[in-house]
């Protein structure tokens, strides 16, 4: 993992930020923001997997 860690409000991801969720770090491939949370899928990077998760109020961002 390469690149400067900054903390992010969960409004500001977009499709477009790699971000560290749960322990893990996962591409952001879209994601909802509504006005109780936000809710993202992710593809994670060692698995390949995509899951929807909520994302919470503050994410740590990977530029």
């Amino acid at each position: 993992m390469s690149g400067q860690v900054f903390v992010m409000d969960r409004r500001e991801i977009s499709g477009a930020h790699r971000v560290l969720l749960g322990g893990r770090v996962v591409d952001v491939q879209a994601v909802e923001h509504g006005p109780d949370g936000s809710v993202a899928w992710v593809r994670d990077l060692d698995s390949g997997r995509v899951t929807r998760e909520e994302l919470p109020d503050q994410v740590d961002a990977i530029v």
